[in-house]
């Protein structure tokens, strides 16, 4: 023996070819069973036959509409505004900017309805609890 070479025990190379034939044969299985469930097709229904029977003794019958159900009165919903509810103390001013003057205070908890949002939606157009007919700007940051 040279040095550094060292010699493998016996059970080294039986024991390599069983792990490769087992690996091997996995995937092989593994390869075979996906290519089977994908060729699997489900089983198409037949074809749905109709046949009518005629009574010649009796004629033919005609049908007869079936009563028709007045149609019930149905509520037509109202459509819901999306709502904000001021987190902190915010100013309700004229217009979507700093430069608006002051309408007054929207205070922490109180809401209203969102009808409309600024270009650079940094402000939200809203119309008070209080006084749904005013249209008044809030900043989205404190809302």
């Amino acid at each position: 023996m040279s040095i550094g070479s060292r010699r493998q025990p016996r059970w080294v190379r039986p024991a390599l070819f069983i792990a490769s034939v087992l690996i091997v044969s996995s995937f092989v299985l593994l390869l075979v069973t996906f290519l089977a469930s994908r060729a699997e097709e489900p089983n198409p229904l037949p074809p749905a036959v109709s046949t009518a029977t005629l009574d010649l003794a009796v004629g033919i019958a005609t049908p007869t509409p079936s009563p028709t159900v007045p149609p019930s009165a149905t509520a037509t919903p109202t459509p819901l505004s999306p709502r904000l509810t001021a987190n902190v103390s915010v100013n309700m001013r004229v217009g979507p900017g700093l430069e608006y003057d002051v309408l007054g205070v929207l205070n922490s908890g109180q809401s209203g309805d969102i009808v409309g949002v600024s270009a650079d939606r940094i402000w939200w157009a809203m119309a008070p609890a209080e006084d749904p007919q005013q249209v008044v700007w809030v900043a989205a940051a404190y809302v």
